[in-house]
Order: structure tokens, then sequence, then C-alpha cells
């Protein structure tokens, strides 16, 4: 499967990344890693006592992060991350009508850019904050000059005018008898058993970062849960059972 592969080259390339640092004394920075990555990363690196390693993608809330390896006899600060932060102003704005996520990504993978080479999107009121590799910054500043034909203007700003943006959510109770994937996306984002079975099926579901294809998989508290085009909820807690049996249950669901 594709998935065991690339894990199994991003295994072959952190022991090889070890040994590197170990042998030269220096430092190493990946490119932006996803959740996944970043704790398949963890397991692998608590295991080698002679390096030292972090994870940071440019505030205390981001969800993809770069990672570091380097000496055991050394230190790191945060000016020495090479991450490039971008503050987008859009000109004008239709109303009621903001660019969103998808649309801000989308235009910087028509650049040619890897997703793997952005960090985080923050979109905070009249502006949008962006984590880029560093090498990539005047790239971007010089290309993009339009997001969904909405003409933007770019300004570099130094760590300390970084905004740490945490994701607004709504709580949300829903009752369901089970906790399978199916019947929980069901109730979390208002659609049918059968509609919620052809999202799984055709790979629009993830779990923790991870596609999901198998509806009947048993979701369990802390569990992040992201339908493409729907948006991304976190199964909180079981609060109880209902008089009839059914269980109660928090949910965070990502405005």
């Amino acid at each position: 499967m594709k998935k065991e592969e690339d894990f199994m080259f991003l295994k072959a390339k952190m022991q090889d990344t070890v040994h590197w640092v170990d042998k030269t004394n220096s430092r190493k920075f990946s490119c932006f890693l996803d959740p996944l990555q970043q704790k398949f990363c963890k397991n692998i690196l608590v295991q080698e006592s002679s390096v030292q390693f972090q994870f940071f993608g440019g505030h205390e809330y981001c969800e993809r992060k770069m990672l570091c390896i380097f000496p055991q006899n050394s230190s790191l600060t945060i000016w020495e991350w090479p991450i490039a932060i971008l503050h987008i102003y859009p000109k004008s704005y239709k109303k009621n009508n903001k660019l969103r996520h998808p649309e801000i990504l989308g235009r910087l993978m028509n650049l040619g850019i890897q997703r793997n080479r952005v960090g985080d999107i923050n979109i905070i009121n009249d502006f949008i904050q962006i984590f880029v590799q560093e090498k990539l910054k005047e790239y971007i500043k010089y290309h993009l000059e339009k997001i969904s034909n909405i003409p933007v203007e770019i300004s570099e700003v130094d760590w300390k005018e970084v905004v740490s943006f945490q994701p607004s959510f709504e709580e949300m109770y829903i009752t369901t008898s089970s906790l399978r994937l199916d019947s929980m996306i069901s109730k979390i984002f208002g659609l049918s058993r059968k509609e919620a079975m052809i999202f799984i099926k055709s790979g629009k579901v993830k779990v923790n970062w991870e596609y999901i294809t198998h509806s009947s998989m048993q979701l369990i508290e802390k569990d992040v849960i992201s339908v493409k085009g729907k948006g991304r909820a976190t199964f909180c807690k079981i609060l109880g059972n209902t008089k009839k049996g059914n269980k109660k249950i928090l949910i965070r669901k990502n405005k």
C-alpha cells in the first residue's frame, strides 16, 4: 500500500538523518509534516539517545510543523527555524464571500508549490497568515498576485508579529446508538447514513489525519474526524446514556 511505502521511506529518512546529525554534529530541518507524520517520526526518534528533536510550525497552535534533529550538546532558538511568515491582505472582498482555506491552498499549489512546503494557513479577520519554507518566500511574493480573482498584497513579518491563531469551534451534542464511523459522521455533519458511507468509501474521510475507508471503524474519545467539503470535528467525550440506551456525546466542530 502507498501509505505503508510512504512511512517506510520516512523511517529510512529519519534513520539516515540521525546518522548524519550524529556524524557531522550539525542540525537538520524537515519539510512541514502533518500530525500523523509527526507522531510516526516521534516514535522513531524517542529511541535515539544521541540526538535531540523538536517540532515547530510557527506558533503553539500550529497543526503542520517542521522537525529539527540536532545534537545533544546544542540548543535551538526560534530564529533558526527556516520558516517565513507571510501576511496576505486581500484588496477587496465580495460581500459575505471571504476567501476560504481550500482556495488559498489551491492557489499556492497552482504556483507549483508542494503541500509539504507550506505550513498552517490562518484566516484572521482582514488578513491571512501563512507559514512557508523560507526559501520560497520571494517566489510567493513575486508570483502570488490574486486568489480567486481577488488581488492581494503580501508582507513578510518577523516572529514578534505572529498571531497565535487557534481555530474557533462550536460545541454540539449528539445521541447515537453506535460509535461506528458512518453513524458518527452522519450525526455530526447532517448526512444520511448512505451519504456517509459514500464519503468514506470514496476516500474523503480522515480519522486522526489518516484516510479511512471502512465504515465500521469504531471511534473513541479524542478522535479527530475530517470530511472533505464538510469540515472537521473532535469526538470529545461520552457524557452518558439516554433512557433508550443511546450514547450522549460532546462534539467540538470547527467553524
